[in-house]
């Protein structure tokens, strides 16, 4: 039987850049990645760099075969090890394509920036890595050497001219969305996989920033609560130790009623609100891939994925509150989320709002993701005609502002209520009226 190195030496690979790769990040390779690198995954680096073209993003297609016989490799294991160890690093991203009828299978390297040094520093594992391997005063003595300029730009003033203050946007027109096409190169730090190394990360920096009791840290809620927030609102290790110092006393126990105040309060400062953009596309029929997908990422990640813009901290509490009260997977968050994106043109209503709608949902017996899926494709959205305006009477303004009033005491009334809206109901709500002929 065939083994992944004996397949690979037949399969084709295409490199894909973000751009070329600057004398400064070279620098960095050296300084902050070669160390635990090694010269064989370091020039892997550098050389599928060096197999794009100047002026293009994408290298032409080669068979590995060929590849190795130019980098002189005689073990397809060992480029594997070097690959991976790009891959954990977050410099490589490798994307798999399996043919059919016996076609050579196909690759794609995904190639990743370094990080410039100061997020570097602020990346707990690779910063804890380089200082584990060269000692902190040589680690110290490299971040003054690639940190520090000539001239101080914190004692300058800041004196760049705005958008609007140059150009004057006077026409209103849709945004194109053409995320489908765009591969996002930018390097977001190391990704940790195990979420129990990703709490003893956290556990970490904790004790190096207070005198805190092991049986506070070793609590099995503690990293429950961890693990939770940080998967909801993508937050670092590091974030995560700053939202647990936010919420302790001053003899370090945690208040565990403070701390999702302090994981908003977190999330809120390294993520700036955007305005909403509106979508219009329709939700993709199930398949396999989607719905790994749809299960293994936060619904901050879908949604930012599916509209190009973040939730914000209150939001994200919303789909965290459902996902604690009613006990569905996650899979079934993001699908309700995406389906109500559809229906309320982008925006994110309230969470008796989702609530109603997933608890239908638990009624007709939805219980995976696929059955979601398939169930929400089968239901139309609601879409209203544009009407063409008419004039207003004088006596509208005072009406209209009546009923709003009206409309408001209503609405705090129906949300006070614990009855949850009946099938007809929900089916009157996003089933597009039928129009006469």
């Amino acid at each position: 039987m065939k083994k992944m190195e004996d397949y690979l030496l037949a399969d084709h690979f295409v490199v894909v850049i973000p751009d070329i790769i600057t004398p400064y990040e070279q620098k960095i390779l050296t300084y902050l990645y070669a160390p635990f690198l090694g010269p064989q995954a370091k020039s892997l680096y550098t050389t599928f760099y060096s197999l794009v073209k100047p002026g293009e993003t994408e290298s032409e297609m080669m068979s590995h075969s060929a590849f190795f016989n130019i980098m002189q490799i005689k073990k397809p294991e060992k480029f594997l090890e070097d690959r991976s160890v790009l891959e954990a690093l977050g410099l490589l991203e490798t994307y798999f394509y399996e043919t059919k009828d016996g076609e050579p299978n196909r690759y794609i390297y995904l190639m990743k920036r370094v990080l410039d040094p100061y997020a570097f520093s602020q990346d707990p594992n690779l910063s804890h890595l380089l200082r584990a391997k060269i000692g902190d005063e040589t680690y110290e003595k490299i971040m003054v050497d690639l940190l520090i300029r000539n001239f101080d730009i914190s004692k300058f003033q800041n004196i760049s001219k705005a958008f609007d203050e140059v150009f004057t946007i006077t026409e209103d027109l849709p945004m194109i969305d053409f995320s489908a096409w765009w591969v996002d190169a930018k390097n977001k730090g190391v990704r940790v996989k195990n979420v129990h190394q990703q709490f003893e990360n956290i556990k970490v920096q904790l004790l190096a920033q207070g005198d805190w009791a092991p049986e506070v840290l070793n609590d099995p809620r503690l990293k429950t609560e961890t693990n939770r927030y940080c998967f909801f609102y993508c937050l670092t290790t590091e974030e995560m130790a700053q939202a647990i110092l936010l919420s302790a006393t001053s003899d370090y126990q945690i208040d565990y009623e403070k701390l999702p105040e302090a994981v908003k309060i977190v999330y809120a400062n390294k993520k700036q609100p955007v305005a909403v953009k509106k979508i219009g596309t329709v939700l993709p029929k199930a398949n396999s891939e989607l719905v790994k997908k749809l299960e293994t990422t936060s619904p901050a990640k879908v949604f930012e994925g599916k509209t190009g813009t973040e939730l914000l901290p209150n939001e994200i509490q919303i789909f965290d509150q459902l996902q604690r009260k009613t006990g569905v997977s996650i899979g079934i968050i993001n699908v309700l989320m995406l389906y109500v994106l559809e229906e309320k043109g982008g925006e994110v209503p309230s969470y008796n709002f989702y609530l109603k709608i997933l608890n239908t949902w638990i009624r007709k017996g939805i219980k995976t993701t696929e059955e979601a899926l398939r169930y929400i494709n089968s239901t139309p959205l609601s879409r209203k005609s544009p009407r063409k305006e008419k004039p207003v009477p004088e006596w509208f303004d005072k009406h209209m502002e009546e009923a709003k009033k009206r409309e408001e005491e209503e609405r705090k009334k129906q949300e006070s209520e614990e009855n949850m809206l009946s099938m007809e109901e929900l089916e009157a709500i996003f089933k597009p009226k039928k129009k006469g002929k």
